[in-house]
């Protein structure tokens, strides 16, 4: 006899109607490795086609993000660009006044009577950064920051120390908020400027609207006298 698998076997002398020993026995060689080939299958992982979906890490290495700009306001000019407008910017002359070099002269000075006395415009300097006024970081909107003063240099200590007078007794009436205000009174000050440097006396006020220097001119140069 074969069976549907292909399988031959002697037919034994079993009683009619009775199943077959040998074909029962393919039959359920048969089932038995029809189950097994089933579950065989179900434990194989069911393979998916390949992602296209772009991991987090190869995102990022993918786009790079462009760096911000800075900020105007945050740009550093570099320190030697830095003095070089400052210089433009307030005509530095590059002389100094005052200890460690507490003020930055500017421009040209104005002549007074006795011609003995120079009055400058000036700026006081940023004590970390030599040679620029402080407040000054090399943009428009920081000029405004800037302190500036007004300095008288003289040798003639007797005369401006009778200035100096003058300017405490204005500072201490009843008319003191029309005037500026004296800042210091330096005898022999200290400068970068040989012609200067402990042979004259400064006197520091605030530049306001009508300071000495504009002050000088409206009386011809005459200093401040007390009654």
């Amino acid at each position: 006899v074969q069976t549907k698998s292909g399988s031959k076997y002697k037919l034994s002398n079993a009683a009619w109607g009775s199943p077959i020993p040998a074909v029962a026995e393919a039959k359920k060689k048969e089932m038995e490795a029809a189950v097994a080939a089933k579950k065989k299958a179900q434990k194989q992982p069911v393979s998916k086609a390949p992602s296209r979906q772009i991991q987090p890490a190869a995102a990022a290495a993918a786009v790079k993000p462009k760096p911000a700009a800075a900020k105007p306001s945050e740009q550093k000019i570099a320190p030697a660009q830095l003095l070089k407008l400052a210089k433009s910017t307030f005509s530095l002359t590059g002389a100094t006044v005052g200890k460690n070099g507490k003020y930055l002269l500017a421009g040209k000075p104005q002549q007074s009577s006795g011609r003995q006395a120079k009055i400058w415009e000036a700026y006081e300097s940023d004590p970390n950064q030599a040679g620029i006024p402080s407040g000054y970081d090399g943009t428009n909107a920081s000029i405004s920051k800037v302190k500036r003063v007004t300095i008288k240099l003289s040798p003639d200590v007797d005369r401006m120390r009778l200035e100096e007078a003058n300017y405490n007794k204005v500072q201490s009436g009843l008319f003191s908020g029309r005037f500026v205000s004296k800042i210091e009174y330096t005898p022999g000050v200290p400068s970068s400027d040989r012609n200067v440097d402990g042979k004259c006396t400064a006197l520091v006020i605030e530049a306001g609207e009508y300071d000495l220097k504009a002050l000088l001119s409206a009386r011809k140069g005459m200093p401040l006298r007390a009654d």
